[in-house]
């Protein structure tokens, strides 16, 4: 049993520490150190060639690829990122070529044919997207984070789910139970959306959004009905909490804060998005005004994301950027992860792909069923 590492694994440890951190230039130094020692350790070649291609670097990268097959031509793993790197590049034609070689080697891998059915996808096989969805729980977050960025690249049709049922089992009584069992949910939800009705005609606005939250979907006209109905609450909600804000005298500045947060939040809700961002940049302006207290640090969390959505809609997607920025950089607890999917999104439109696919990786790591829900729908 080996109690330390040699000379070789250590800098190839940093170099691939400072590479999980984005600082590509200096891992590639570590990297380049770590060959120096011992030139023919194949897996130091392509995990240089993985931070040379961040750094736009592809000649360079692809020949670095090149050393590690030279060395160790048996092991799928060095074509596999090749043909990453070369998808990256947009050169699908080459990638698909080198991931067969890649299968050829390892039949059956997932990370392997989740890059083959992406090239195949960036080749139009339109057949591509049905064969990712089967692999999708078994595919890495690498592969993952690069059907992400087509996602968002390439948006895809949105089937509507049919007002019967949705995938009808395979024998008549499944049929007949699942149909059952759709009956009873439309049931619910209708007497959840007459109740609603009811409370919004009241000017219970706060009562009817919680009697929202335990409304199902079962059919694409009652998700529709349900958003109507909370946009309608919320709506009401937010004139309710304006006419307190304009009864507060401006001296009680920490009631007023809370106004500000609670008519922002749900105004955001809405499609009075200006208005929400008006409210939220009010809050803001005078949480730091009030010296940024510790007890409202989540409250800013909640704020700045928000305003990073509005901005994300507005296509103001550097502000979005950094408004994630500014709130992953005020806590070191933050945790909101819509952070990393909205600066993912705002990087992509910003033509930063690469930096994209890293945000996310981040997310994807933590939000296991992302591209399983939306790959659902299309």
């Amino acid at each position: 049993m080996r109690w330390f590492l040699s000379k070789t694994e250590r800098l190839f440890s940093t170099a691939e520490k400072l590479a999980a951190e984005s600082r590509f230039e200096e891992s590639i130094k570590y990297f380049d150190e770590a060959i120096r020692t011992d030139s023919k350790y194949p897996h130091l070649y392509v995990y240089r060639a993985l931070a040379l291609s961040e750094l736009s670097l592809l000649n360079e990268a692809l020949d670095s690829c090149s050393k590690a097959e030279a060395i160790d031509p048996s092991n799928f793993v060095f074509p596999m990122y090749r043909a990453a790197i070369l998808l990256d590049f947009g050169r699908a034609q080459e990638a698909l070529e080198t991931v067969q070689r890649a299968l050829a080697l390892q039949p059956g891998n997932t990370a392997a044919a989740g890059y083959e059915q992406l090239a195949k996808w960036d080749l139009g096989d339109k057949d591509a997207i049905r064969k990712l969805k089967e692999i999708i729980r078994d595919i890495p977050i690498d592969v993952q984070s690069r059907i992400a960025i087509r996602l968002d690249l390439q948006p895809l049709q949105q089937f509507e789910q049919p007002d019967e049922i949705n995938q009808p089992l395979p024998v008549p009584f499944g049929a007949t139970l699942q149909k059952l069992r759709l009956g009873l949910q439309r049931k619910r939800t209708n007497r959840i959306h007459k109740r609603v009705t009811e409370l919004i005609q009241a000017g219970r606005f706060e009562k009817a959004i919680h009697v929202l939250s335990t409304a199902s979907h079962p059919t694409e006209s009652a998700r529709r009905q349900s958003e109507e109905l909370h946009s309608k609450a919320m709506i009401g909600h937010s004139r309710e909490l304006q006419n307190r804000l304009k009864e507060i005298d401006k001296t009680e500045r920490k009631q007023r804060r809370n106004l500000f947060f609670e008519l922002g939040l749900a105004l955001s809700q809405t499609e009075r998005k200006d208005q929400a961002y008006e409210m939220l940049t009010n809050w803001l302006r005078e949480f730091r005004a009030a010296d940024s207290p510790a007890g409202e640090q989540d409250s800013a969390h909640s704020v700045l994301i928000e305003l990073a959505a509005i901005e994300f809609l507005r296509k103001s997607y550097a502000l979005a950027v950094r408004h994630c920025q500014e709130a992953r950089g005020s806590e070191s607890g933050f945790s909101d992860l819509r952070a990393d999917l909205i600066e993912a999104s705002a990087e992509l439109a910003l033509g930063n792909q690469r930096t994209s696919r890293r945000l996310f990786e981040r997310y994807l790591s933590k939000d296991v069923l992302y591209l399983q829900r939306r790959l659902q729908s299309v």
